[in-house]
């Protein structure tokens, strides 16, 4: 699943997921010139897509529901 899509469906958390999505740009970009790589914090990265996928399950279930 890509960024893009949790972006899309979980609303509540679209800013942080375009931050990290920005911020996971800029390392690869700064990776590939040689240049210092930026730190992301695994813990926050986690705990963001965590709530991004419980909260796309959580809609796929109520769509099911009907």
């Amino acid at each position: 699943m890509t960024l893009h899509t949790l972006r899309r469906r979980s609303s509540k958390y679209a800013l942080q997921v375009a931050s990290l999505a920005h911020n996971l740009r800029v390392a690869a970009a700064e990776r590939e010139a040689g240049t210092a790589v930026i730190e992301l914090n695994v813990g926050t990265i986690r705990t963001i897509l965590g709530r991004c996928l419980a909260q796309q399950y959580e809609a796929k279930a109520q769509d099911q529901r009907g």
